[in-house]
């Protein structure tokens, strides 16, 4: 029977690496939001993560994954959320050293039983994080 993981206080500080969240953003892009409110819209690609309340990702890999998607013609939108926040946090501060990034599905109506994502945002997502299994190095990003 395997062991359970570590828990956080316990994970390696020493080890550098890449670590993506895969996550959801919200998209306010409903009727009478205004375009700054709207977060991400759905049915415009994946979403890069620049900024939330809890993390900045590091820049390194940020600007890999948009120069990805832009050789890949991945459809991809950029995502600053000033509330709230992601698994890449705990992903930066439990792995100490590792390179976090995010990438995430647009949705609608987050949290309740009629959340909605369009198929070709999830598409991209997964075209997205592919790439960076097939390009990426370890410790490409370190700062």
């Amino acid at each position: 029977m395997a062991s359970p993981p570590p828990p956080c206080d316990e994970i390696r500080t020493d080890a550098l690496g890449n670590a993506i969240a895969l996550d959801i953003a919200l998209a306010n892009d409903v009727p009478g939001a205004q375009k700054h409110q709207h977060i991400t819209t759905m049915g415009e690609g994946t979403t890069i993560k620049l900024y939330d309340s809890s993390v900045i990702p590091n820049w390194k890999l940020v600007d890999f994954m948009r120069t990805t998607c832009e050789e890949r013609e991945i459809p991809h939108q950029l995502e600053v959320l000033p509330r709230d926040g992601t698994d890449t946090t705990a992903i930066q501060r439990g792995a100490r050293r590792a390179a976090a990034g995010c990438i995430s599905v647009p949705t609608r109506n987050v949290h309740s039983v009629i959340e909605m994502v369009h198929p070709d945002d999830i598409q991209g997502s997964i075209d997205l994080l592919t790439a960076m299994f097939e390009e990426c190095e370890q410790d490409q990003f370190a700062l």
